[in-house]
């Protein structure tokens, strides 16, 4: 999460906009990329109640980057 955190206020100091997609075996969560510390807080809080399904697969990483953008 630390990592999450630094990372997204180095992009968001320059002004990029930031988000996030959330997995298991499958996409569980999307959030839009949007600037501001506010986007900061609202990615950092939904890693802080993310929890991993139980019996979840292991996440196929390729087959998430494939996927189309919403």
């Amino acid at each position: 999460m630390e990592f999450t955190a630094l990372v997204c206020r180095l992009l968001s100091d320059k002004g990029n906009r930031t988000g996030a997609i959330l997995f298991s075996g499958r996409v569980e969560r999307m959030i839009p990329a949007r600037g501001g510390r506010r986007q900061l807080l609202v990615l950092l809080d939904a890693l802080t109640r993310y929890r991993h399904p139980p019996g979840a697969q292991t996440t196929d990483l390729r087959r998430v980057l494939a996927m189309p953008p919403a």
